[in-house]
């Protein structure tokens, strides 16, 4: 059962407190780059972008990113951050549920740390569905309940229940890397 929703208050004062969430490393994404088709559009949707760290090191590697996140102060620290060309790196306040992006497609969708807090995970799986190009990729990263302590569980899945609800959606590879696991998903091509 997905976790209540925490409200973009909960968030605004962690940012304001100066709290940010463990950065990517280089490793990090060379290891995502390596699971995107090299025909894939260059435009990353980053849900969850906290503070636009994933948005600006995807942009130094050619992509024209949007980060999205509920938290107004994370919003204002990343656009604060970034002093790229707006048109190539954006961010916007926004939920997901809420967010609007009409006939346009991502090769690189990510999701880190957000997925435990989806109320409802297959309205969320079809939307990011249809936003994905036919040849992107979708990423969810989530870390592992057993290598966390006790008071961080609230932002971890279950591990099989995850696969089992991706794997009806999309084709899935999953690997695990330190304390995370990363959920690989690609459209499932329909024949007609």
């Amino acid at each position: 059962m997905p976790l209540p929703i925490l409200n973009s208050n909960h968030w605004d004062s962690s940012y304001e407190n100066l709290k940010d969430f463990l950065a990517f490393t280089t490793q990090d994404i060379n290891n995502i780059l390596k699971s995107v088709e090299s025909t894939a559009p260059k435009t990353l949707l980053d849900i969850g972008c906290g503070t636009g760290q994933l948005g600006r090191e995807f942009f130094h590697r050619g992509y024209t990113t949007l980060g999205i996140d509920s938290s107004s102060t994370a919003i204002k620290v990343a656009k604060d951050a970034t002093i790229f060309n707006e048109n190539k790196v954006q961010y916007l306040q926004s939920s997901f549920e809420d967010f609007r992006e009409k006939e346009f497609t991502f090769g690189l969708i990510t999701c880190k740390y957000v997925f435990a807090f989806i109320e409802d995970r297959p309205q969320f799986l079809n939307k990011v569905r249809r936003l994905l190009s036919t040849d992107g990729v979708f990423i969810i990263i989530s870390p592992d309940v057993d290598k966390v302590p006790a008071e961080k569980t609230r932002i971890t899945v279950n591990n099989t229940a995850m696969l089992t609800l991706l794997e009806d959606i999309f084709k899935v590879e999953s690997y695990q890397r330190g304390r995370d696991f990363y959920y690989v998903c690609k459209k499932i091509e329909v024949s007609d």
